[in-house]
C-alpha cells in the first residue's frame, strides 16, 4: 500500500518516483528451462551430456532474447515447445545418420530453433 506522501510526491516531483518493480527473470528462466528438459523432451529420448548442454544453451538464448511480458506469459511456452520438438527431430536424425549434433551457431537459427 502506498502512503499519501509517496502517492502525491509522484505528481509533484516525478524525478523522485520509485522505480517500477521488475519481475524476477532468473527464477522464471530456470523454471522454463526445467520445463523443457522435463516435460517437452519425451521420456524415451536419452540425451547425451553434450546434447543436454546444447538444448539448455538454446533455451537460455531464446529466453534471454524474450521481453518481460512474453517471458511471463504463455506465449513463451509455445516457442519452447517448438524449440524442443525441433531439437528432438535433430537428435533423432543425427542418431540415424551417426553424426554429431549441430553446433549452436549453425543448428539453432536455421532449424527454426529460435524466434
Amino acid at each position: 500500500m502506498v502512503n499519501r506522501r509517496d502517492f502525491f510526491s509522484g505528481f509533484l516531483k516525478p524525478d523522485r518516483r520509485k522505480p517500477a518493480v521488475r519481475p524476477a527473470r532468473a527464477p522464471r528462466m530456470r523454471s522454463l528451462e526445467t520445463f523443457v528438459v522435463a516435460d517437452v523432451i519425451p521420456d524415451d529420448v536419452n540425451l547425451t551430456p553434450e546434447e543436454d548442454r546444447e538444448l539448455r544453451s538454446r533455451v537460455r538464448t531464446l529466453l534471454e532474447a524474450t521481453s518481460d511480458p512474453d517471458l511471463f506469459s504463455m506465449a513463451v511456452v509455445a516457442k519452447l515447445e517448438a524449440l524442443g520438438e525441433t531439437f528432438v527431430r535433430e537428435v533423432e536424425a543425427n542418431a540415424r545418420d551417426g553424426s554429431e549434433p549441430a553446433p549452436p551457431e549453425g543448428g539453432g537459427a536455421e532449424s527454426g530453433g529460435s524466434p
